[in-house]
């Protein structure tokens, strides 16, 4: 809590019955402190819609680029690279390759999660989490471009389920306000803030 106080109201009033409460005196003070509200909410939004921009881009490539080759697939004249028994070791290996990938890339994100102190600093809790989300969207991005290649050379429809699963896993990895809360187990003040300021921000 917070309360801006002219010069004389500041010295009438016993520093011992403030307890937490913040004074702030009117004039420079007052604006430095609006600012530095200012800042926070301002950095708290960035860092939110930076993350969202991230997460889609790397997920549009490898999609436009399934379905160029799906839609081309079905041409008569496109004959896949790989047929008979090299087609099927390759479905097979990379589906192996893939599930290994995608249970790696989400044990990596809980073990870091469970790691993460409660203690923690707020600004580097936000740190911490968008170092570990675009290190988990790269892996899980990674295993879109393996199905595409895997797809391009066999054009087994096996990919495009595999396609659709990934894609799945990495919705439900989506940024938003209320999973970067509960992942960060953020306080509900720092909750508080991050809901109110990206969400004003917004309007």
């Amino acid at each position: 809590m917070a309360i801006i106080l002219g010069e004389e109201e500041e010295e009438q009033i016993d520093p011992l019955l403030l307890g937490d409460i913040e004074i702030f005196p009117k004039g420079k003070q007052e604006k430095n402190y609006l600012l530095i509200n200012m800042l926070e909410q301002e950095k708290i939004t960035t860092f939110f819609n930076q993350l969202n921009l991230v997460f889609h881009a790397m997920i549009a490539f490898p999609l436009l680029l399934f379905v160029y080759i799906y839609l081309e697939s079905g041409k008569v004249t496109v004959e896949p690279q790989l047929d008979g028994e090299v087609s099927r070791a390759v479905v097979i290996g990379t589906y192996v390759i893939a599930v290994g990938m995608v249970l790696f890339a989400f044990r990596r994100y809980g073990q870091a999660l469970r790691q993460l102190s409660e203690s923690m600093a707020f600004w580097d809790k936000i740190k911490f989490y968008r170092h570990l989300a675009l290190l988990h969207y790269t892996l899980l991005t990674g295993v879109l471009a393996l199905i595409v290649l895997g797809f391009f050379l066999t054009h087994s429809r096996w990919f495009t389920l595999g396609f659709v699963l990934v894609l799945v896993a990495l919705s439900i990895h989506r940024p938003t306000l209320d999973k970067i809360c509960r992942d960060l187990r953020l306080k509900p003040e720092e909750r508080k803030q991050v809901m109110g300021q990206v969400l004003n921000g917004k309007e």
